[in-house]
């Protein structure tokens, strides 16, 4: 009596049981559906044993297309432990396709989805559909209805409750090769137990998608991306990593005029720094954000720094990306604060990254349009501080701005000393001595020194303050020492520069 109803003890749904099946499916080899009941780990293994075969042609072993298809309103979390086990041994992907759901037990199956690659390297491989339904919700421990049970009973009952939490959690908290993060996060196990019965906690935004490692399938990618979105992508790289709640993450077109001035488009050092981005259309954004930076009045978001990579394959985004939380310090590898040459810190991260946070699932096309649309007139937007600033810290980096396709760099300060170089619109460069030169008669020049002097004595940032700098600014008045990536050096009026 007590081993029937202990059996019984996670189930829910009707009589029939789990079957795992071939399938036609160009997203997955097998399909598994129905209720999850004891038993079915059993079944499942030695069916999938004969559909989900690694390829003999393939000398790496990799298992990327041994997906499952799952379809199930769950059932025993003891035989979903297994299962999931078992997915996560083979490396068996999991999908939930387009109008599939996935419940209870079965949520518990999709987040072991795994990928082996050279027998031994393991990378999540669990893909939802914007239209699929993913729900967690706790375990359901109750005793079935209408029996006699003694103290034991119970007892026994609750006992195993536990061993099946604590099997889930043990298996959750795995840390795989290939991923930073464990199958099962932490927090996401705390929404799983907060929900019961149909009150279930369903992943269907951006920001829950990436904070634990599901890719999102069918919708339209974007074609292009742009500053914008790069500032996007920091916040929402920095809050999943750190494991932040963050505010939604989202800017508008409107906004732009004012965030602009956090990102700057950088040269790889593998590009000739002779071609201007106009003829180069391959760039990383480098995101300086938060209210160190400015009145973050956009964002409620902690002081970051990033550097966003995106590239564009057969029409796929992909990103890389590195920095996140300058407040975290270095006690996340490859997260602390990253500079603009910190190549070797780069690291792929959810193409998911560049929408906005709350954003559901369902409107990724709609905003990916969006993005496409907009993203050649925000990035070709010359804002920022330069016009602000009098001075610049030596081997601060710096980009040409404010020109349509280059600038000459002069021998000396001013328009009629000797041309030395060229530099290209959004060429990247460090300041050499960082002093500044001014140029022009005696009054111009006074008037800027005195500009600047005001601009550094005084406590508040206001337009009376940076005003007259940016006139001096406008009259060409303000030169700089400039080291060009060739090792050129020579002076270029802050005009047109932008302080990264």
């Amino acid at each position: 009596m007590i081993r029937i109803f202990l059996a019984l003890l996670f189930l829910s749904g009707p009589a029939m049981a789990a079957t795992l099946e071939r399938t036609d499916n160009p997203n997955c080899t097998a399909r598994f559906s129905g209720p999850i009941k004891p038993g079915d780990f059993e079944k499942v293994a030695a069916a999938a044993a004969q559909i989900l075969k690694p390829d003999p042609d393939d000398p790496e072993g990799n298992t990327y297309f041994m997906r499952v298809c799952l379809d199930s309103p769950g059932g025993s979390l003891l035989e979903a432990t297994e299962i999931a086990a078992h997915f996560s041994e083979k490396g068996y992907g999991t999908v939930i396709d387009n109008g599939d759901s996935c419940y209870s037990a079965c949520a518990v199956i999709f987040m072991f989805g795994s990928q082996y690659f050279t027998g031994r390297t393991v990378n999540f491989n669990r893909r939802l559909h914007v239209n699929g339904i993913l729900g967690f919700h706790r375990p359901d421990f109750r005793l079935p209805e209408g029996g006699s049970y003694s103290s034991a009973d119970v007892e026994q009952a609750f006992d195993i409750a536990i061993l099946a939490t604590h099997e889930f959690i043990r298996l959750g908290n795995r840390r795989i090769e290939g991923e930073r993060n464990v199958y099962f996060a932490a927090d996401l196990i705390e929404l799983m137990f907060s929900r019961e019965g149909n009150d279930f906690f369903y992943v269907d935004t951006v920001d829950k998608a990436g904070r634990w490692s599901i890719d999102v399938f069918g919708y339209a990618q974007p074609r292009a991306i742009s500053a914008r979105d790069a500032i996007v992508a920091c916040h929402n790289m920095s809050n999943w990593t750190y494991r932040l709640s963050p505010e939604p993450v989202e800017l508008r077109r409107s906004q732009m005029d004012t965030m602009m001035r956090d990102v700057s488009r950088v040269v790889h050092r593998w590009d000739d720094p002779a071609i201007s981005y106009d003829d180069n259309p391959p760039q990383s954004y480098y995101v300086r954000t938060g209210p160190v930076y400015h009145k973050d009045w956009l964002l409620k978001q902690a002081d970051r720094t990033c550097l966003i990579q995106p590239y564009f394959l057969d029409g796929e985004l992909s990103l890389t990306g590195c920095g996140g939380n300058n407040d975290a310090g270095t006690q996340a590898p490859n997260l602390n604060r990253c500079d603009v040459e910190d190549g070797d810190l780069m690291r792929p991260i959810s193409a998911l990254a560049v929408f906005p946070s709350h954003l559901p699932l369902s409107g990724l096309s709609q905003w990916a349009a969006t993005m496409t649309e907009e993203a050649t007139t925000i990035d070709a937007m010359d804002h920022g501080g330069p016009q602000s600033w009098c001075t610049r810290a030596q081997g601060y980096t710096t980009r040409v701005v404010n020109v349509s396709e280059y600038v000459n760099i002069r021998q000396d300060p001013g328009f009629n000393a000797p041309v030395v170089a060229q530099a290209g619109k959004h060429l990247v460069m460090t300041f050499g001595s960082g002093d500044p030169m001014f140029v022009g008669d005696r009054a111009t020049q006074n008037r800027c020194i005195q500009a600047c002097n005001t601009l550094h004595s005084a406590g508040v940032r206001d337009d009376t303050v940076t005003g007259p700098v940016a006139q001096c600014m406008s009259d060409n008045a303000i030169w700089f020492d400039v080291v060009l990536p060739n090792g050129i050096r020579g002076w270029i009026s802050g005009k047109y520069t932008d302080q990264l």
